[in-house]
């Protein structure tokens, strides 16, 4: 199980990433409108000289369509090391809803609350 915090309403959730040019901790903002895995800053992407995969056009919550570069990035999951796809994207860093299939999100909702990730119990959600 994995466990983050509530702030300002928004939860997060703090994860191990490496990089050929670093490694070290991330918070990272769940964001259940966000269908990919994480985003992180473009800077971050290039700090920790990630390689770059391909570019993808992506739309936005507002509608707007954009070119963002898709990295790879070593991420702790659950106890284990997990190759992942990263967007640059200029924002606070992400952790979207393909990152947490198979998982279960317990949330206290209220400030300083605790978020819980856990894998699933529920047959219908597990491969």
């Amino acid at each position: 199980m994995m466990t983050g915090t509530i702030t300002n309403r928004r939860p997060h959730i703090e994860l191990f990433i490496r990089g050929i040019g670093g490694y070290g901790n991330i918070e990272f903002t769940i964001d259940t409108g966000f269908t990919a895995q994480l985003t992180l800053p473009l800077e971050a992407c290039t700090a920790l000289q990630l390689p770059e995969t391909k570019n993808r056009r992506t739309f936005l919550a507002d509608g707007s369509e954009i070119d963002l570069k898709v990295y790879l990035l070593t991420v702790a999951w659950d106890g284990e090391e997990r190759e992942v796809e990263v967007f640059a994207l200029e924002s606070e860093p992400l952790l979207g809803m393909t990152m947490l299939e198979g998982y279960d999100v317990l949330m206290s909702v209220a400030e300083n609350g605790i978020v819980r990730i856990q894998k699933s119990t529920n047959e219908s959600t597990i491969r």
